[in-house]
């Protein structure tokens, strides 16, 4: 299966509307990003490289990305992105490889196309890629919103969804201290137009809201009930501990990015 001939179809074809698109992407995660513009980040499943497209810019010069689909990797390599293909069954060895250099770890919308029972293991090898008291960003489908059903049934290859208790549960078996699991920031209401149509817009998301959440109280009770994150997407914030020991030293001249 060639997970790019579905990816495709959310993809603009113009490269200034991919690097964009990519922009608004890194947006959700950009208060979390290094200071040091040559920290380590990697970037897992990351399909054609977005992310590392919009981190150039900001002028992080060491970003890996990696993913299992040679579709994506070459939609990647013609957008500039030297995207690495790793095929699943090598992922574990690849990631354990960094040696606890990673400053900042993304695994966005990835961690719902990985089997339940591999969920743990993955997670660990890459808690030990981060250096002591960096960063994992974990976004995943939201399984308390109200479109839960569509994005957990979206793709064939989803696994799995989850709520916020479920991914701070795999992330603290997984050895990691979790800062937060809440809502991804939405930045702008762009995808709605401009003006009074934005705000029409946003009022019925709003209404939506408040009545999902009225249906939940009967049933969870108020303080989860109005305290759940209900965006289609919840992202949880991550670190390693301190006084872990690291890894091997990684060598500078793989973790490089030219686009």
């Amino acid at each position: 299966m060639s997970y790019a001939t579905y990816y495709d179809r959310w993809m603009p074809t113009e490269r200034e509307d991919i690097l964009a698109l990519a922009r608004r992407r890194l947006q959700a995660f950009e208060s979390h990003l290094p200071p040091d513009r040559n920290a380590l980040i990697v970037d897992m499943g990351s399909g054609p490289g977005l992310l590392a497209m919009a981190l150039a810019e900001r002028g992080y010069s060491r970003v890996i990305s990696f993913d299992a689909d040679l579709g994506q990797v070459e939609n990647g390599r013609r957008l500039g992105v030297d995207v690495r293909h790793v095929g699943v069954p090598e992922t574990g060895d690849f990631i354990r490889g960094l040696g606890g250099q990673v400053g900042l770890f993304l695994l966005i919308d990835v961690l719902e196309h990985i089997p339940v029972a591999a969920q743990i293991e993955t997670l660990s090898a890459i808690r030990e890629s981060l250096s002591p008291g960096a960063t994992l960003l974990c976004q995943v489908p939201n399984a308390d919103s109200p479109v839960a059903m569509r994005y957990r049934y979206l793709d064939w290859t989803h696994q799995c969804s989850f709520t916020f208790e479920s991914l701070q549960y795999v992330l603290s078996e997984s050895g990691f201290d979790v800062a937060s699991v809440d809502e991804t920031p939405r930045h702008s209401l762009s995808g709605f137009g401009s003006g009074p149509r934005a705000f029409a817009w946003f009022a019925l998301a709003s209404a939506v809201r408040f009545a999902t959440r009225l249906k939940m109280l009967p049933f969870l009770g108020r303080e989860l009930a109005f305290g759940a994150p209900l965006s289609p997407n919840i992202l949880a914030v991550a670190t390693r501990p301190f006084g872990v020991s690291q890894g091997r030293s990684l060598d500078p001249s793989d973790a490089s990015n030219p686009a």
